[in-house]
């Protein structure tokens, strides 16, 4: 029994001395024998919810009996539950900041596409105009095929990527107004979604990096955790997105600004973090960071305070029955957040102009584009390296493809 419960988490311990649920939603890490584990979960009432072939991890609702039975094959390594975390925003009606590009840059990421795992997307004209910025939908909440978003968080995020301006030029200009967008809806209509939902949608996104040339992956939420069996999961699919030359780019978290708050996959050395602003340069006071000698983030700090968004209707369901539902007029087409997450979008978006500009770019190239361009490099807050766009494209003009 000790051995069983050296593969059991610590927090499902007393639930399952204590009889205290019907079942358990999990997350099981395996060595090999995936079809064996699915089949006994299946044979003993279980549902099996995700399977996340490309790290070892079965996502699964499960009977106590089942869950002691599984711990005592020598291929199941940990099992751990399956828990949620939550968007964060804060919005209102008042003006907001427009980051925008000098009108001497050409590049609007027509040749990249941005994989985004949020709350969804509104059909928005500002994202339907001149053309439809969304190639591709994922509902895993509600299995919907047709783009929506009932957080609104979701679309916030995608209008600051590649916005078109279309409906008046006082609205939102993505920074990369010609990207196309692979949009993963994880969260749902009260902004949580569990952590087997969120690795999922990476592994796809990952899985379908050729099908829809992905060269991005914004991740704009954050994990409060230090748990290794949650962390170790997303730095190997960091690493999978890393070796395939695909981009992940997170917000730090929100735990202030001291020092060694940072915490989630925000540590991990397979992404760039950034950090968040106000306009005037000065690091936004809910930002964390750590500052080790062998581990700096976040890596880079830019804007996330009161900048204007697209609004939507998070009362639009798209579809009823299979049928298509179509959005009425949305009465204020803009909106104003604050939010770490904000600044994770624009710098996903300053990465697809760099791909835009040279597809043959690595992983290892965008980063010392962004490390080069950065300001101050040294002063008194030389921890934190402020992204300079005139210097972005100035670096990513100069710089040739490594060949790693």
């Amino acid at each position: 029994m000790f051995l069983i419960h050296r593969k059991i988490h610590k927090d499902l311990i007393p639930l399952l001395e204590n009889n205290s649920l019907n079942s358990y939603r999990v997350l099981i890490k395996y060595s090999n024998f995936e079809d064996k584990i699915v089949k006994k979960i299946i044979n003993s009432r279980g549902t099996v919810l995700n399977i996340i072939d490309s790290i070892n991890c079965i996502s699964a609702v499960i009977k106590k009996h089942t869950l002691y039975t599984l711990a005592e094959y020598p291929y199941i390594k940990r099992i751990f539950p399956d828990s949620m975390i939550t968007l964060n925003m804060n919005s209102s009606y008042s003006k907001g900041l427009n980051i925008s590009l000098n009108s001497s840059v050409k590049l609007t990421g027509k040749n990249t596409t941005i994989g985004i795992l949020s709350s969804g997307v509104y059909p928005h004209v500002d994202l339907l105009k001149p053309h439809r910025k969304v190639i591709q939908f994922l509902d895993l909440v509600n299995g919907y095929k047709y783009p929506y978003d009932d957080f609104g968080h979701g679309t916030a995020i995608c209008g600051l990527i590649s916005s078109s301006q279309s409906s008046n030029k006082k609205s939102v200009k993505g920074l990369s107004p010609d990207s196309h967008l692979y949009v993963v809806k994880a969260f749902n209509s009260i902004g949580k979604a569990y952590i087997s939902t969120i690795l999922f949608g990476i592994h796809m996104l990952i899985n379908e990096k050729d099908k829809y040339n992905i060269n991005v992956i914004c991740l704009p939420f954050e994990i409060n955790t230090f748990d290794s069996n949650i962390t170790s999961l997303f730095d190997k699919l960091f690493e999978k997105a890393r070796n395939d030359n695909i981009v992940v780019v997170v917000p730090s978290t929100s735990n202030g600004i001291e020092y060694s708050s940072v915490c989630g996959f925000a540590l991990s050395k397979n992404c760039i973090t950034i950090g968040g602003l106000y306009k005037d340069n000065t690091p936004y006071e809910m930002t964390s960071k750590c500052n080790h000698k062998k581990l700096k983030k976040p890596d880079f700090w830019f804007p996330c305070v009161g900048l204007n968004c697209l609004n939507s209707d998070i009362n639009y369901i798209s579809e009823r029955s299979g049928r298509k539902l179509y959005p009425l007029k949305l009465d204020r087409l803009n909106i104003t957040i604050t939010s770490l997450s904000l600044s994770s979008a624009l710098v996903s978006s300053l990465i697809a102009l760099a791909f835009d500009y040279n597809k043959d770019f690595k992983w290892d190239d965008i980063y010392s584009i962004l490390k080069y361009s950065s300001t101050p490099k040294d002063g008194p807050k030389p921890d934190i390296p402020i992204i300079n766009i005139p210097e972005f494209f100035a670096f990513t003009s100069k710089t040739k493809p490594s060949n790693k």
